[in-house]
Protein backbone atom coordinates (compact mmCIF):
# COMPACT_ATOMS: atom_id res chain seq x y z
CA UNK A 1 0.00 0.00 0.00
CA UNK A 2 1.51 3.09 -0.87
CA UNK A 3 1.68 6.45 1.63
CA UNK A 4 -0.81 8.01 0.29
CA UNK A 5 -3.33 5.11 0.34
CA UNK A 6 -2.21 4.37 4.15
CA UNK A 7 -2.84 8.16 4.95
CA UNK A 8 -6.48 8.08 3.30
CA UNK A 9 -7.31 4.88 5.19
CA UNK A 10 -6.01 6.18 8.28
CA UNK A 11 -8.26 9.29 8.34
CA UNK A 12 -11.07 6.76 7.15
CA UNK A 13 -10.83 5.22 10.45
CA UNK A 14 -10.71 7.77 12.54
CA UNK A 15 -13.35 9.03 11.08
CA UNK A 16 -15.23 5.85 11.39
CA UNK A 17 -14.14 5.99 15.58
CA UNK A 18 -15.72 9.77 15.93
CA UNK A 19 -18.96 9.24 14.29
CA UNK A 20 -19.32 5.83 16.33
CA UNK A 21 -18.71 7.67 19.44
CA UNK A 22 -21.23 10.80 18.51
CA UNK A 23 -24.09 7.82 17.95
CA UNK A 24 -22.99 6.33 21.20
CA UNK A 25 -23.47 9.31 23.28
CA UNK A 26 -26.37 9.93 21.94
CA UNK A 27 -27.99 6.40 22.34
CA UNK A 28 -26.79 6.27 26.34
CA UNK A 29 -27.11 10.34 26.77
CA UNK A 30 -30.44 10.29 25.52
CA UNK A 31 -32.23 8.99 28.53
CA UNK A 32 -30.74 11.27 30.89
CA UNK A 33 -31.09 13.88 28.79
CA UNK A 34 -34.89 13.50 28.69
CA UNK A 35 -36.03 13.14 32.72
CA UNK A 36 -38.55 10.33 33.35
CA UNK A 37 -42.05 11.96 33.19
CA UNK A 38 -43.95 11.51 36.48
CA UNK A 39 -46.37 9.28 36.24
CA UNK A 40 -50.05 9.73 34.91
CA UNK A 41 -51.94 8.62 37.78
CA UNK A 42 -51.26 9.99 41.09
CA UNK A 43 -50.32 7.24 43.99
CA UNK A 44 -53.08 6.89 46.61
CA UNK A 45 -50.59 8.60 48.81
CA UNK A 46 -50.81 11.33 46.94
CA UNK A 47 -54.36 12.22 46.65
CA UNK A 48 -56.27 13.64 49.61
CA UNK A 49 -57.37 11.43 52.17
CA UNK A 50 -61.10 11.51 51.84
CA UNK A 51 -61.20 13.05 55.46
CA UNK A 52 -59.61 15.57 53.91
CA UNK A 53 -62.70 16.58 52.16
CA UNK A 54 -65.43 15.74 55.05
CA UNK A 55 -68.84 14.33 54.13
CA UNK A 56 -71.55 15.94 55.62
CA UNK A 57 -72.60 15.14 58.57
CA UNK A 58 -76.06 13.25 59.00
CA UNK A 59 -78.80 14.64 59.78
CA UNK A 60 -79.23 14.87 63.91
CA UNK A 61 -82.19 13.07 64.74
CA UNK A 62 -85.94 15.11 64.96
CA UNK A 63 -86.02 16.19 68.47
CA UNK A 64 -88.60 14.19 70.44
CA UNK A 65 -92.09 15.29 69.67
CA UNK A 66 -93.74 18.21 71.78
CA UNK A 67 -96.50 16.21 73.82
CA UNK A 68 -98.92 18.77 71.81
CA UNK A 69 -98.25 16.81 68.97
CA UNK A 70 -100.54 13.99 70.23
CA UNK A 71 -103.56 16.16 70.55
CA UNK A 72 -105.91 17.29 68.19
CA UNK A 73 -106.48 20.97 68.58
CA UNK A 74 -109.48 23.15 68.22
CA UNK A 75 -108.66 26.63 67.76
CA UNK A 76 -109.53 28.18 71.49
CA UNK A 77 -110.22 31.98 69.63
CA UNK A 78 -110.03 33.75 73.02
CA UNK A 79 -107.49 36.49 73.18
CA UNK A 80 -105.15 37.65 76.08
CA UNK A 81 -107.72 40.58 76.87
CA UNK A 82 -109.84 38.01 77.58
CA UNK A 83 -108.60 35.29 78.73
CA UNK A 84 -108.37 36.98 82.63
CA UNK A 85 -110.47 40.23 82.27
CA UNK A 86 -109.55 43.28 83.58
CA UNK A 87 -112.00 42.63 86.43
CA UNK A 88 -110.80 39.20 86.91
CA UNK A 89 -106.80 40.73 87.29
CA UNK A 90 -107.79 43.59 89.25
CA UNK A 91 -109.55 41.27 91.81
CA UNK A 92 -106.62 38.95 91.93
CA UNK A 93 -103.83 41.89 92.33
CA UNK A 94 -104.91 45.90 91.48
CA UNK A 95 -100.74 45.75 91.14
CA UNK A 96 -100.97 43.09 88.19
CA UNK A 97 -101.57 44.26 84.24
CA UNK A 98 -100.91 42.80 81.20
CA UNK A 99 -96.90 42.34 80.61
CA UNK A 100 -95.74 44.23 77.24
CA UNK A 101 -92.43 41.75 77.36
CA UNK A 102 -94.61 38.51 77.64
CA UNK A 103 -91.71 35.67 76.57
CA UNK A 104 -94.04 32.35 76.28
CA UNK A 105 -90.89 30.49 75.96
CA UNK A 106 -89.52 31.78 79.52
CA UNK A 107 -92.01 28.93 80.81
CA UNK A 108 -92.53 25.18 81.16
CA UNK A 109 -96.38 24.65 79.39
CA UNK A 110 -97.16 27.81 77.66
CA UNK A 111 -95.39 27.07 74.46
CA UNK A 112 -97.21 23.90 74.16
CA UNK A 113 -100.50 25.28 74.95
CA UNK A 114 -99.39 27.76 72.33
CA UNK A 115 -98.78 25.29 69.91
CA UNK A 116 -102.41 23.62 70.23
CA UNK A 117 -103.93 26.68 68.75
CA UNK A 118 -104.71 28.10 72.04
CA UNK A 119 -103.79 31.51 74.17
CA UNK A 120 -100.17 32.00 76.46
CA UNK A 121 -100.49 35.76 78.29
CA UNK A 122 -98.33 37.12 80.40
CA UNK A 123 -99.07 39.20 83.41
CA UNK A 124 -96.70 41.27 85.38
CA UNK A 125 -96.95 42.90 88.93
CA UNK A 126 -96.08 46.84 87.99
CA UNK A 127 -94.94 46.87 91.94
CA UNK A 128 -92.86 43.88 92.00
CA UNK A 129 -91.88 42.99 88.30
CA UNK A 130 -93.30 39.34 89.02
CA UNK A 131 -94.18 37.67 86.12
CA UNK A 132 -97.06 35.12 85.71
CA UNK A 133 -98.19 33.09 82.81
CA UNK A 134 -102.00 31.91 81.73
CA UNK A 135 -102.53 29.95 79.08
CA UNK A 136 -105.70 27.67 77.78
CA UNK A 137 -106.43 25.60 74.78
CA UNK A 138 -109.34 23.39 73.71
CA UNK A 139 -108.13 20.12 72.13
CA UNK A 140 -111.05 17.80 70.36
CA UNK A 141 -113.22 15.37 72.02
CA UNK A 142 -111.18 12.29 70.86
CA UNK A 143 -107.72 13.98 72.56
CA UNK A 144 -109.79 14.59 76.04
CA UNK A 145 -108.43 11.56 77.50
CA UNK A 146 -104.72 11.98 75.84
CA UNK A 147 -104.75 15.32 77.42
CA UNK A 148 -105.97 14.31 80.51
CA UNK A 149 -103.24 11.60 81.03
CA UNK A 150 -100.49 13.74 80.02
CA UNK A 151 -101.48 15.92 82.75
CA UNK A 152 -101.92 13.60 85.18
CA UNK A 153 -98.31 11.67 84.67
CA UNK A 154 -96.96 15.32 85.30
CA UNK A 155 -98.07 15.06 89.05
CA UNK A 156 -100.35 16.92 91.23
CA UNK A 157 -102.75 19.55 89.88
CA UNK A 158 -100.66 22.22 91.69
CA UNK A 159 -97.00 21.36 92.08
CA UNK A 160 -93.56 23.48 92.37
CA UNK A 161 -90.06 22.86 90.75
CA UNK A 162 -87.49 24.85 91.31
CA UNK A 163 -88.66 28.43 90.91
CA UNK A 164 -91.54 27.88 89.26
CA UNK A 165 -95.24 27.24 90.83
CA UNK A 166 -97.71 25.52 88.27
CA UNK A 167 -101.40 25.07 88.43
CA UNK A 168 -103.13 23.02 85.36
CA UNK A 169 -106.55 22.02 84.94
CA UNK A 170 -108.82 19.94 82.49
CA UNK A 171 -112.21 21.09 82.61
CA UNK A 172 -114.07 19.01 79.61
CA UNK A 173 -112.07 19.94 76.69
CA UNK A 174 -110.27 22.83 78.11
CA UNK A 175 -106.77 22.83 79.13
CA UNK A 176 -105.59 25.79 81.49
CA UNK A 177 -102.36 26.46 82.69
CA UNK A 178 -100.98 28.97 85.32
CA UNK A 179 -97.58 29.52 86.19
CA UNK A 180 -95.92 31.61 88.15
CA UNK A 181 -93.12 32.57 91.17
CA UNK A 182 -92.57 29.51 93.35
CA UNK A 183 -93.72 31.32 96.12
CA UNK A 184 -97.59 31.31 94.69
CA UNK A 185 -99.35 28.66 96.30
CA UNK A 186 -102.49 27.14 94.93
CA UNK A 187 -104.44 29.49 96.68
CA UNK A 188 -103.38 32.80 94.50
CA UNK A 189 -103.47 30.92 91.48
CA UNK A 190 -106.79 29.24 91.30
CA UNK A 191 -108.61 32.82 91.27
CA UNK A 192 -106.74 32.91 87.52
CA UNK A 193 -107.15 29.23 86.75
CA UNK A 194 -110.65 30.17 87.59
CA UNK A 195 -111.04 33.27 85.38
CA UNK A 196 -109.58 31.09 82.84
CA UNK A 197 -111.94 28.35 82.69
CA UNK A 198 -114.77 30.85 82.74
CA UNK A 199 -113.67 32.76 79.90
CA UNK A 200 -112.92 29.84 77.84
CA UNK A 201 -116.22 27.78 78.44
CA UNK A 202 -114.53 25.38 80.36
Amino acid sequence: MTGRMRGAAAVAMVTAVLLGGCVGDDETAEPSATPSAPSSSASPSASPEPSATPEPSPSAPAEEPDEADALTAVPLGVGCDALVSPQALYDFNPNVGTDPAFDAGAWALAPAVAALQGSACGYLNQTSGERLAVSAARVAPESVGDLAAQVAARGPAFRTSGATSTLEVVAGDRWIVVEAPSFFGEGDLQPLADAARASTGG
